[in-house]
């Protein structure tokens, strides 16, 4: 299953690449990719994005507590959202519909970043396989944690909801709120049931489910810290046959951003850090399943990387000495197996193509690209730490480059 990440002009390519290669580094039958495409206000005329001029509001709530005033204020808010530069779904679902019929798979997923504002202030949304997510003010719910990991989140619990056939619309919510008996609901739980005769995949009032609605935006980050998908959810999944490799990846994707939320204090993390005296390197584990880890005292720590950085890491493993990039030609073969079985579902000629981009002569060789993104995770994952000098790549520009980890404290487990 192909899913495509493209972004509307203003969101950073940075944020694009980071999100892409984030969700790439999990195995499964999901295949992750960015195109940095651009689209302009001549092919989609709301796309009127003005940096110096970007306007600021406060988005409206869900307040289950006052739920009919705030339905009727979103209802107001999009009759005049023009006066917000906000967009309506159909506006951004037609841009990853173009995508779709220009450069794609007609079923593949097509997952648009952006900060435009949408006609009900949503984090994101899904019409069949389009997807948009929001990137703007992620601060505001989540401080202190990279925003790649919540709007990763919102792109893998967005196809997820579309493969479970979730149908919502905000309208038809709103007709069939109206026509409840309100003076039955005493407290919040009375509340949830009716909502949830609604629609039981729809979390109003949230339980931590991937699939909580968090009308307050800051409840996101109860399902951030819980990862967890609900039995009623779950059940879903199943009757919907949806592909168990796939539920283990999307799985494996929230355990990973539940861990950047879990919260450790200066002592646990100093504890499961410490080594002695001196900062000596931790072992260096990779799996038969070419996933690579670093052991501490107390946890194994993943680096996660995308099948093409992965490739890459795993090649200077074997290369105490280090390669010099112009030196890269002569292990084409040995990076294209290399790739092919981490990657065994690649075209040969898709493979090749990447291969060939790492190994070119020219400039704009993809090796920067790929050592850059690799030494971001350690670094990342080793922060505070002092020990990713030993596992990122070094090397002088015309001097080989490589991973100067001692090898006795590599372990291969096969």
């Amino acid at each position: 299953m192909k899913v495509y990440l493209i972004k509307t002009p203003e969101v950073e390519l940075e944020t694009l690449e980071a999100v892409s290669d984030f969700l790439a580094s999990f195995d499964g039958p999901m295949e992750f990719s960015f195109s940095d495409k651009e689209f302009n206000k001549e092919q989609f005329p709301f796309l009127i994005y003005d940096e110096t001029n970007w306007p600021t509001f406060e988005e409206p709530e869900l307040d289950v507590d006052n739920l009919d005033f705030t339905l009727h204020k979103m209802k107001a808010d999009r009759k005049n959202s023009h006066f917000y530069h906000t967009v309506y779904f159909e506006d951004l679902f037609s841009i990853c519909e173009f995508y779709r019929e220009k450069f794609c798979e007609p079923d593949s997923f097509v997952v648009l970043l952006t900060k435009y504002q949408n006609e009900y202030s949503y984090l994101s949304s899904f019409s069949s396989k389009n997807i948009f997510v929001n990137v703007d003010h992620w601060n505001k719910f989540t401080q202190d944690t990279d925003a790649k990991y919540p709007i990763a989140y919102e792109v893998a619990q967005n196809i997820m909801s579309s493969l479970m056939n979730i149908d919502y619309d905000q309208d038809k919510f709103m007709k069939f709120y109206q026509k409840q008996e309100k003076k039955l609901w005493h407290k919040k739980e009375d509340l949830d049931k009716v909502l949830t005769n609604y629609n039981p995949y729809i979390h109003f009032v949230p339980r931590g489910c991937m699939n909580d609605f968090c009308g307050h935006k800051k409840d996101v980050i109860l399902k951030l810290q819980t990862g967890n998908i609900c039995s009623t959810c779950l059940a879903k999944t199943f009757e919907e046959n949806i592909d168990s490799r796939l539920l283990k990846q999307v799985i494996s994707i929230f355990n990973a951003i539940r861990s950047e939320f879990m919260f450790q204090t200066e002592e646990q993390i100093r504890d499961s850090l410490r080594t002695g005296d001196t900062a000596q390197p931790f072992p260096l584990i990779i799996e038969r399943t070419n996933k690579i880890y670093i052991k501490t005292k107390t946890q194994m720590l993943e680096v996660r990387l995308n099948p093409l950085c992965k490739m890459f890491y795993l090649f200077l493993l074997k290369k105490e000495d280090g390669v010099r990039v112009k030196e890269l030609i002569d292990y084409k073969d040995e990076l294209t197996k290399l790739y092919l079985k981490i990657r065994p579902g690649r075209e040969l000629e898709k493979a090749t193509k990447s291969i060939d981009d790492l190994v070119s002569q020219k400039e704009d060789t993809s090796f920067n690209s790929l050592r850059s993104i690799i030494n971001k995770t350690i670094d990342e994952l080793l922060r505070k730490t002092g020990l990713a000098n030993h596992y990122t790549i070094n090397g002088e520009r015309g001097e080989a480059y490589g991973v100067k980890i001692p090898r006795n404290l590599i372990e291969y487990r096969f």
